[in-house]
């Protein structure tokens, strides 16, 4: 896995991950957070019932993970998406 060191010259500044809530993503996520020090990262999960332990993660680093409820069929969400 890479870690800031070696990505060189560039700086992670916004990391946007979906299906953060759980498998690869939920994985990917406590990853990142120490080893990349993101100034954000757009974590992105379907269902908040089944989302309890990804939004407990997301709160303890409120500072970085901004948890996003997101269904990609609908239209109104990745409309408001685009405009963060």
């Amino acid at each position: 896995m890479l870690n800031a060191l070696d990505v060189g010259k560039v700086v992670v500044r916004n990391i946007f991950i979906t299906g953060a809530n759980r498998g690869i993503g939920f994985h990917l996520l406590k990853k990142m957070v120490p080893d990349f020090n993101p100034q954000k990262i757009f974590a992105t999960y379907r269902e908040p019932s089944k989302s309890q332990e990804f939004l407990d993660f997301a709160a303890e680093h409120k500072d970085i993970v901004l948890p996003v409820q997101l269904d990609v069929r609908d239209l109104t969400i990745i409309q408001k998406l685009s405009s963060l």
